[in-house]
């Protein structure tokens, strides 16, 4: 039995009448959520092709009530002038080409949900591929750019440009790290120069030399003095910055000593520091050739352990912890309460991807925390980063 074709003014009386049970809805007469069969396909389909008339309903208002006062009309012209049956007023053309532009709407409109809503129901949640070939997919997008073209044309132009916002709000990420100036590059080659020997620079905990600084080449393990000198310059930082953190840094030995002798060996360490008074207290640790950071911060409790290979350090966090509760004891002559206190190794973090960048990460790490910075690096940024402690090390101060 041949299909029957719904003719187009079937589908215009049907549309509306989904539109205004769509107004209905939105507009709070009808529960949707409690009176909606959302499991009854063509029910679905009703609400979906009245949710297209009326996505570009509200311009065509007043063309939808002119065509159907326009009709109204003709069609009490016709009961009163049965005898006129040639010609046509203007009001009655008018109206019959509402009526068509009505029409053709909600036509496309009901081809376009049809289509969309038949692609939805070829699609499964098991796995298996959809039945639809790609040039049914192209007819869906061509249908739909048929629809919004007839859209335009009858209600004008779209009341936003989207591109043009878009490309007005969009978010231009500058880059992380500054490269080096041509000056910059020129000295760093110049103190990489291989032959040179005496000393760069010197401040409080550290002297480097050139042996030293060549550490900081390429796929080079980083030796004691070139952290403690880096740990030094952000200290020095902070103490030049009030608007800074308050920062105390441990040397390269301060952990092994702990560990391996306890408390009372490094007790006298801190006679001339309050750490409790510090916001945060680094902790460069080593652990056979591999450069972690043990970070205490007093003001958000915490003790955590920064490692670039993604470790768990949950001896040396209870260790840090315990050193906590000794020094307060021993320099407060009172107990602390660290109930409160959280202890993790981060696993967020930027990681290493060979086995000698240990100790550039773990100082990056204490120089973005120092200051309260995202970890906005990764191992691309080694190369660059180690240029630039080059030359905080050769000026005395952080570049």
């Amino acid at each position: 039995m041949p299909t029957k074709v719904k003719s187009r003014k079937c589908y215009r009386h049907e549309i509306l009448a989904n539109k205004r049970e769509f107004n209905s809805i939105t507009s709070g007469s009808i529960d949707c959520y409690s009176n909606a069969d959302f499991y009854n396909p063509t029910h679905v389909r009703r609400l979906c092709q009245a949710m297209y008339l009326n996505r570009y309903g509200d311009n065509k208002t007043e063309t939808i009530s002119i065509c159907s006062s326009s009709s109204s009309n003709n069609s009490s012209d016709r009961d009163e002038n049965d005898s006129l049956t040639s010609g046509s007023s203007p009001a009655r053309v008018a109206g019959a080409q509402s009526e068509e532009i009505i029409a053709a709407a909600a036509e496309e409109g009901a081809s376009i949900v049809d289509s969309l809503l038949d692609g939805l129901e070829s699609l499964t949640i098991h796995g298996r591929t959809s039945s639809r070939t790609p040039e049914s997919y192209q007819g869906s997008i061509d249908s739909r750019a048929r629809g919004i073209r007839l859209a335009e044309l009858t209600l004008g132009p779209p009341k936003y440009d989207f591109d043009a916002l878009f490309k007005a709000t969009e978010f231009v990420k500058s880059p992380a790290l500054s490269p080096l100036t041509d000056e910059e590059e020129a000295l760093v080659k110049q103190l990489m120069r291989r032959g040179q020997s005496g000393e760069i620079a010197q401040n409080k905990t550290a002297i480097v030399e050139y042996k030293d600084i060549y550490k900081l080449a390429p796929e080079t393990w980083l030796n004691d003095e070139i952290i403690n000198f880096y740990m030094q310059l952000i200290v020095e930082r902070a103490e030049n910055n009030s608007q800074l953190p308050s920062v105390h840094c441990f040397n390269t030995f301060f952990c092994s000593t702990l560990r391996d002798s306890g408390y009372a060996k490094v007790r006298r360490w801190t006679k001339r520091v309050d750490i409790f008074s510090k916001d945060i207290v680094f902790i460069p640790i080593n652990y056979s050739y591999h450069w972690t950071l043990g970070v205490i911060d007093m003001k958000a409790h915490t003790i955590q352990v920064y490692d670039s290979l993604g470790g768990s350090h949950d001896n040396t966090l209870m260790l840090l912890k315990e050193y906590l509760a000794a020094e307060h004891e021993d320099k407060k002559k009172q107990p602390v309460d660290l109930s409160d206190w959280k202890t993790c190794s981060p696993k967020d973090i930027p990681q290493q991807r060979n086995m000698s960048d240990c100790g550039v990460f773990a100082c990056t790490f204490a120089e973005r925390l120092s200051r309260r910075h995202s970890f906005n690096f990764s191992q691309d940024d080694m190369s660059l980063i180690r240029k630039r402690m080059i030359l905080s090390i050769a000026q005395n101060k952080i570049a």
